[in-house]
């Protein structure tokens, strides 16, 4: 198993490789295609790395999750399905709908650094 620090920097390196292909998703004219493959690639990434994370912390196999790994859960899958679809959709209310990607960011961030609920 590899140790906690690599996936942490995997982790987070990953997100900021999302968080940027999600700004050019935004606010590129034309939304290139390796654009798209670099966001579902480091979404991909940031969830196996997350898992990795869950090992090195403890939480086993069919194990109950806490709630707040659940919350990450489900704004990841918020980030990594809906910034292309707002990307793409939105494009009149492109910045409030960037805005509120990075606000998820955050608050995922949030939760991994305070654990809420445990």
């Amino acid at each position: 198993m590899l140790p906690y620090e690599f996936y942490k920097l995997l982790h987070v390196g990953s997100l900021f490789f999302f968080l940027a292909g999600a700004t050019l998703s935004f606010f590129h004219p034309l939304n290139p295609k390796w654009n798209k493959i670099l966001t579902g690639i480091t979404s991909f990434l940031i969830f196996v790395a997350g898992m990795g994370l869950m090992a090195r912390i403890g939480v086993g196999h069919g194990a109950a999750w806490p709630l707040w790994i659940k919350a990450k859960v489900a704004i990841w899958l918020f980030m990594a399905i809906g910034a292309p679809v707002l990307a793409k959709r939105a494009r009149n209310h492109q910045v409030a709908a960037y805005f509120f990607m990075l606000f998820l960011a955050t608050l995922a961030a949030w939760f991994a650094t305070f654990k809420p609920f445990e």
